[in-house]
């Protein structure tokens, strides 16, 4: 398994992300694979949750589908976690949990249930590219609409800003980044997956 995580999402979660040294967890219900929501909202009825927030990551690398779908546009941004001191920081919080997502077919789903336990970890074979990692938040006491999990920017190995982005624009997101507190040394990148000189030269040299 990889020592890695990614978070797929957009400039303005990042910035909150670092200026508040926090991860947030929200309800599913504003997820786009409804799929999934119903998954989740069946495990909070039948547990009795008044309360279960998540948050996604994958252990896969970059791919355009990352970038289109969770992290579209110039603003999109790839945060690089440190797989080990992310679930160190989880580990003893009450209420949370963290998984690897398993993906089945409908077909093997039905033959074998899924236990009601599983469910907030389980997807549709076709999303089995993604590598999803999961974290969820459970609370029978109170309804929360986010969760905060705190950090610092050293769980963060890399942030990768969108292949989208202009070349002109990467020095000033750059700066911007590196003058929130305490985030001076982070290592800021610019997505190459659109155009890279060395798979070109590649070509050139054939």
């Amino acid at each position: 398994m990889s020592g890695f995580l990614n978070r797929f999402t957009t400039l303005p979660v990042l910035i909150d992300m670092l200026a508040n040294k926090r991860i947030t967890l929200i309800s599913p219900e504003k997820w786009e694979d409804r799929n999934d929501a119903y998954y989740i909202e069946v495990f909070k009825n039948k547990m009795k949750y008044n309360t279960v927030l998540g948050i996604c990551f994958s252990s896969a690398k970059e791919t355009f589908h990352h970038w289109k779908i969770y992290a579209s546009g110039m603003s999109g941004v790839c945060i690089e976690f440190d797989k080990d001191k992310l679930i160190d920081a989880i580990i003893a919080l009450h209420g949370v949990k963290s998984k690897v997502v398993s993906y089945k077919w409908i077909m093997d789903a039905r033959k074998d249930k899924p236990k009601i336990s599983d469910l907030p970890f389980l997807k549709r074979k076709p999303y089995e590219d993604e590598e999803e990692f999961r974290i969820i938040y459970s609370d029978k006491s109170q309804i929360m609409q986010t969760y905060d999990i705190s950090i610092t920017p050293k769980f963060i190995n890399k942030i990768t800003l969108s292949p989208f982005l202009p070349k002109t624009l990467f020095k000033s997101v750059e700066t911007a980044i590196w003058n929130i507190e305490k985030c001076d040394a982070l290592r800021i990148v610019r997505s190459t997956l659109l155009e890279n000189e060395e798979w070109k030269k590649i070509a050139d040299e054939t």
